[in-house]
């Protein structure tokens, strides 16, 4: 089932005679996993000690944004950096968490 299907699902589930409010379905599709991911600045927020989050890092060196990529790294806070991408030579910029895994096989 791909995720429209799944909203779908979830959305007629509520969507009953008897109307909700749009705080009561908000409520009940994040209870039921939905989510709304965007990047994070690490200007803002940094992500919890020690997890596995998706970030986002440029080449320190660079004077533009031509290169950037994409990665996995865990920030630790008694060292105060993330871990995972070699931040001697890289700038992480922004970070999101991860999605959740698959369910079933």
């Amino acid at each position: 089932m791909d995720i429209k299907e799944n909203l779908v699902e979830l959305l007629d589930v509520i969507i009953q005679p008897g109307q909700k409010t749009l705080g009561d379905i908000a409520e009940y599709l994040i209870a039921h996993g939905v989510t709304v991911q965007d990047w994070i600045s690490v200007k803002d927020r940094l992500p919890e000690e020690k997890v596995n989050c998706i970030v986002h890092y440029k080449h320190a060196y660079c004077k533009n944004d031509d290169y950037w990529a994409i990665g996995i790294a865990s920030y630790v806070d008694e060292i105060q950096e993330f871990v995972g991408i070699d931040t001697r030579y890289y700038v992480i910029t922004h970070w999101m968490p991860l999605p959740q895994p698959p369910k079933g096989e």
